[in-house]
C-alpha cells in the first residue's frame, strides 16, 4: 500500500490520509495507521464516541475525507457491514482528486 502511494507522492514525502475502517478491525487498522507513519503519512483513523446525531457525524467524516489527499478502505466483513463505512466509500465514489 505504501508502495502504491509512494508512486504519486515520493518515498517519505508523506501524505494526509483518511483509514475507512470498522472499529471492530482497531488493530489492523493500528497496524496499517504505523506502517504509514514510518513511511512520512499522516493517517487519520477515528471513532466518534461523543456524537450521537447522525447528521453531525456524516457532515465531520465528509470534512475529514475532504482535508485528505488518500482514502484508505480496509475491507472486511466488518467494513462491509459498518453503515458508516459504506458512506463513507459511496461519498468518495462522488469526489475527484483523490487517491484512492
Amino acid at each position: 500500500m505504501a508502495t502504491e502511494i509512494n508512486k504519486v507522492f515520493g518515498k517519505g514525502e508523506g501524505g494526509y490520509v483518511f483509514i475507512s475502517h470498522s472499529h471492530q478491525d482497531i488493530e489492523k487498522v493500528r497496524k496499517i495507521r504505523n506502517a504509514m507513519e514510518e513511511q512520512g503519512f499522516e493517517p487519520l483513523c477515528f471513532y466518534l464516541r461523543c456524537l450521537t446525531d447522525d447528521d453531525e457525524v456524516e457532515g465531520l467524516i465528509k470534512r475529514e475525507i475532504d482535508a485528505r489527499d488518500v482514502f484508505v478502505y480496509l475491507d472486511s466483513q466488518n467494513a462491509r457491514n459498518s453503515k458508516w463505512v459504506q458512506k463513507e466509500r459511496e461519498y468518495i465514489q462522488k469526489i475527484s482528486g483523490k487517491i484512492v
